[in-house]
C-alpha cells in the first residue's frame, strides 16, 4: 500500500466517523414534564429537544450586545414544522430539521431590525427567522 493511498484511507476512515449521527435522548419539548427534562440534561449526552408542528411554548426574548431589550412576560412560540433543538452537555445548540443531521445555531438565523415611530416616539421592531436557507424570507436575504 502507497503512503498517498495509506493517507487517502485514513482520511476517509476519519471522515465516516464524523458523519456518526449524534446520540441522545430525544425530549417532546412541548409534553414533557419538568422532571422529563431534568432527567435528560443531567444524562451527560446531547439531548434532543424535539418539536411538532403546532406545539406552543413559552418563550422568553433578549437581546443583548449594543444594546438590550427583554421580554418581561414570556411570548408564544408556536413551531411551524418539526425540528429539533440538540443541546450538548457543553452548553453548545444546533438545530435539526430532519431528525438526523445537524445544522450550526449561527448558520440558520437571518435577522433584520425596523425603525419607525408609535405617532409619538421612535419604535424598533427586530425581526428574526430561524429555519433553513431555501427557506429565507425575501426581505431577509
Amino acid at each position: 500500500m502507497t503512503r498517498s493511498t495509506l493517507s487517502l484511507l485514513l482520511l476517509t476512515l476519519l471522515a465516516c466517523v464524523g458523519c456518526g449521527s449524534v446520540q441522545g435522548p430525544h425530549v417532546r419539548f412541548a409534553t414533557a414534564s419538568a422532571s422529563e427534562i431534568e432527567a435528560a440534561d443531567a444524562s451527560g449526552q446531547a439531548v434532543w429537544y424535539d418539536f411538532e408542528a403546532g406545539d406552543q411554548v413559552p418563550l422568553q426574548m433578549g437581546l443583548l450586545g449594543v444594546a438590550e431589550a427583554v421580554t418581561e412576560q414570556p411570548i408564544r412560540m408556536v413551531a411551524q414544522r418539526p425540528f429539533s433543538i440538540v443541546v450538548f452537555p457543553d452548553g453548545r445548540t444546533a438545530f435539526s430539521f430532519d431528525g438526523s443531521s445537524l445544522v450550526s445555531a449561527r448558520t440558520v438565523a437571518r435577522w433584520s431590525i425596523g425603525l419607525g415611530t408609535d405617532g409619538e416616539r421612535g419604535r424598533a421592531a427586530i425581526v428574526l427567522f430561524i429555519g433553513q436557507a431555501q427557506d429565507v424570507p425575501p426581505e431577509l436575504q
